[in-house]
């Protein structure tokens, strides 16, 4: 049975919610490869990092300083910024 032959028994809802599940994970997991539990880029190195990356749960608007972006989150520039939390 192929991959394509198991999505066909679920139904379109079911679907939709494994394809948002799907995309959670994998950038949840862009996050991890980034920002390893153990190594030199280990994330109690980046607290700032961290904290912007934790705050989307709750603001859907944040802002990046341009050093910060450049790198992908590497950058020591990394400034939140929304009308009632700043980290920086």
């Amino acid at each position: 049975m192929t991959f394509d032959d198991c999505v066909r028994h679920f139904s379109r809802s079911e679907r939709e919610i494994l394809l948002q599940e799907t995309e959670r994970k994998s950038l949840q997991n862009r996050i991890s490869a980034f920002y390893p539990d153990e190594g030199p880029l280990r994330r109690e190195l980046y607290v700032k990092h961290m904290a912007f990356f934790a705050a989307g749960r709750e603001y859907q608007e944040r802002a990046l300083d341009h050093r910060f972006h450049e790198t992908g989150g590497h950058g020591t520039g990394g400034v939140l910024v929304d009308s009632s939390f700043a980290i920086g």
